[in-house]
């Protein structure tokens, strides 16, 4: 009986460019510990974006007509791994704290399960 680890992680970003950069970071990161064959990568998934719209007066008192309009991106990416051992997932959860991903958001989702190996 063996162990599966499924890591999911969200990035969400304002800015494309951070986006990118440490989504490189962490596939960087993920290829260092992959070399031994313990990892498996299911690859990037762009999700959609979220946009909010705001509408500010510039001047509650005499012009109630003239406004300004803001728009607001959040991009985000799903990049899911696979680990066979919790060694490789720990080593993998410690690099990935030191990392410096700033102005990005990072959200991770662990499942895990057991299963047979059967020979015949």
């Amino acid at each position: 009986m063996e162990k599966m680890y499924i890591l999911s992680i969200k990035l969400k970003s304002f800015d494309t460019q951070r986006l990118k950069n440490s989504e490189s970071q962490i596939q960087k990161l993920y290829q260092s510990i992959s070399q031994k064959k313990t990892a498996q990568d299911f690859g990037v998934i762009p999700l959609p974006e979220q946009r909010s719209h705001i509408t500010v007066l510039r001047s509650p008192h005499i012009d109630k007509k003239s406004r300004e309009q803001f728009v607001f991106k959040k991009m985000q990416r799903l990049v899911q791994y696979k680990f066979k051992n919790q060694k490789a997932l720990n080593f993998f959860l410690l690099g990935l704290k030191c990392l410096e991903c700033t102005g990005v958001e990072i959200v991770l989702q662990l499942r895990s399960w057991n299963y047979y190996i059967v020979s015949m």
